[in-house]
């Protein structure tokens, strides 16, 4: 569901941030349960994940924009808690509808820009070990290039779509803007953050909307990346959180 672009030209200075697009490619099952703010999204009876978000406050998810492009709020279903995604896990899993979202009014799917969607849940989540939120970055502020995060998700894992049940999670480094620029030919803004690895790791297809984490907090949010899950050229692409600061708590202080 993710945005592709072909594009064929990369700096040889920028070679040294090899990633992918966007399941987790190169990368390793997470200890069970250690990213607890991890959550899956949902559609349709059989309950199939198309997309990874996280909890920001109780009744709060933040995803991107561009999972919802051909799938309706109202038929989403938030999975909290949850390590395996075919396990029951009853004690330990949490699930949720949609009760209010909002999507930035300046996303382009097009462009890629703006991509970022706040989701209220139908009713507060139970918070434990299993289950609790993930703190966001001060507005506006920025992330160094060369600090090693991570990324996890449930999405697939190799181009041939093999996809794993069980969370998977990587670890990246941030990549300066002017070296993204370089490889995607100008199209990264300031809303953005870039990441890859040197040996290949990254996201694929079913990790967006997902957590770019540095430290204990997380700073960008699975958009996009080259139409190759790990294709060494290009330097995956998260929205930058810090910017949606104001607009993130306008909207969790906005009374419905």
């Amino acid at each position: 569901m993710n945005i592709f672009y072909v594009l064929v030209f990369l700096l040889s200075s920028c070679t040294e941030a090899r990633l992918v697009h966007y399941g987790i490619v190169g990368g390793h099952e997470a200890k069970p349960h250690s990213k607890p703010y991890m959550a899956s999204l949902q559609w349709g009876v059989q309950g199939n994940h198309f997309c990874g978000g996280f909890l920001i406050a109780d009744q709060w998810v933040l995803t991107a924009a561009h999972c919802f492009d051909e799938v309706k709020p109202a038929a989403a279903r938030i999975v909290l808690g949850a390590h395996s995604l075919n396990e029951r896990e009853p004690k330990v899993k949490q699930a949720f509808r949609v009760e209010k979202y909002a999507k930035h009014h300046g996303y382009s799917k097009t462009m890629a820009v703006n991509d970022i969607f706040l989701i209220k849940l139908n009713k507060k989540a139970v918070l434990n070990s299993y289950v609790t939120f993930i703190a966001l970055p001060k507005k506006n502020s920025n992330v160094t290039a060369g600090t090693l995060c991570s990324v996890a998700g449930w999405g697939e894992t190799s181009n041939a779509a093999n996809r794993t049940d069980k969370l998977q999670e990587a670890n990246v480094t941030v990549v300066s803007r002017e070296c993204c620029n370089h490889a995607w030919q100008g199209k990264i803004v300031e809303n953005m953050i870039c990441a890859g690895n040197k040996t290949g790791k990254g996201f694929c297809s079913g990790d967006s909307g997902g957590p770019l984490v540095c430290g204990d907090t997380a700073v960008g949010i699975v958009s996009f990346s080259a139409k190759a899950c790990a294709d060494p050229r290009f330097p995956d692409v998260y929205t930058r959180i810090s910017r949606y600061i104001k607009w993130i708590k306008k909207i969790m202080n906005q009374v419905y």
